[in-house]
């Protein structure tokens, strides 16, 4: 293996990602980078994800360090290690990032009104309105509809309500009410 050569790549590849970031304004202080090489021994089928530094890679030997790392990964995924057998590197990694997003949902904006009054649409969230059936009161009832997304922390839908999102629609039934908590999941209560 040529690790000046693979030395380079991981240059090159880290340059061209903190080349991005600064594109996106993201300071030089705030950006991280892995190494990570996907290795395996030869004939094997499934590779390990090895975490490396830069003086894993550094060496001027053969690649001895990468060796260890390898080795030690593999015994801690699967309590051993098979001595003698060649090893080889399939990818390697450079994960070049930039601090997480400082977003809350704690800090969006609270609805304390109600949202399930007849003719009432706070917020955008009613959709609007069908007939659904409900086993009490043994028909169909005139039911608003709510777009999930819209609702806000503290919302207070009153039943009969249908609320829909792209994989679930959940129903408030005639005599319910739903609350959407402080991590916006919608509570009901039956009275």
């Amino acid at each position: 293996m040529d690790l000046g050569r693979v030395r380079a790549m991981i240059d090159e590849m880290e340059a061209e990602g903190r080349r991005l970031l600064s594109m996106g304004n993201v300071p030089q202080d705030d950006v991280n980078v892995r190494i990570v090489a996907d290795m395996r021994f030869v004939g094997q089928g499934h590779e390990v994800s090895v975490p490396l530094t830069r003086s894993d890679v550094a060496g001027a030997g053969k690649g001895e360090e990468l060796v260890g790392q390898f080795s030690k990964e593999y015994e801690r995924q699967f309590g051993r290690v098979l001595k003698g057998t060649p090893i080889e590197v399939i990818n390697w990694r450079v994960i070049v990032s930039g601090p997480g997003p400082t977003f809350s949902i704690a800090d969006l904006a609270r609805s304390d009104e109600p949202q399930g009054m007849p003719g009432q649409a706070s917020n955008g969230s009613v959709k609007g309105a069908r007939d659904v059936y409900f086993h009490e009161p043994r028909g169909f009832v005139n039911t608003v509809v709510y777009e999930r997304r819209l609702l806000r922390r503290g919302a207070v839908i009153l039943g009969p309500a249908v609320i829909e999102e792209t994989n679930s629609t959940i129903v408030v039934g005639p005599r319910a009410t739903g609350l959407v908590d402080d991590n916006y999941s919608v509570v009901i209560e039956l009275q």
